[in-house]
């Protein structure tokens, strides 16, 4: 079930709080202005029943958490973990500081569910986007070149 967003959406202070650490040349957020992530939301939205089914969290929040999961090379509980102190995790997932952040199983579940359907293409789309940029996951930061969209996560030790 498709219900409104659980967790505090940022507010003028956390945006300049954001402003004044997260550097103007950060990675997510010249991503965060490339990828117009709210132009995924109906795709997102397709997979849910609007009346069956436990409240979900906002979709968008888990497109954003999968996509620093992929480029970051994390797991569930790690980028929940980094979510919680990074303040450009923050900043990219337009959360308050104040916000509770999902607990990690929900990851789990929607890369089970939905994000090797969903996910994987919306990715597809934005990545040969992202190549004609000049943007490469070794040329913004992270050590691995993307071979492709995992289907399943398996835990790390």
């Amino acid at each position: 079930m498709l219900t409104a967003m659980e967790c505090t959406p940022a507010t003028e202070h956390d945006y300049e709080i954001f402003d004044a650490i997260v550097p103007a040349d950060h990675y997510l957020r010249r991503v965060k202005l490339t990828i117009d992530f709210p132009g995924f939301r109906d795709r997102l939205t397709s997979g849910y029943n609007p009346t069956l089914g436990r409240p979900a969290i906002e979709p968008l929040l888990m497109l954003k958490l999968e996509f620093l999961q992929f480029h970051y090379n994390l797991s569930d509980r790690e980028v929940i973990k980094q979510t919680q102190v990074n303040m450009a995790y923050r900043f990219f997932l337009d959360l308050s500081l104040k916000s509770e952040l999902p607990d990690p199983s929900l990851l789990s579940v929607s890369a089970r569910e939905w994000a090797p359907k969903l996910i994987s293409r919306s990715f597809r789309i934005w990545s040969p986007k992202r190549a004609n940029m000049g943007w490469s996951r070794t040329a913004c930061g992270s050590k691995t070149q993307p071979t492709s969209w995992p289907t399943s996560r398996s835990p790390r030790p």
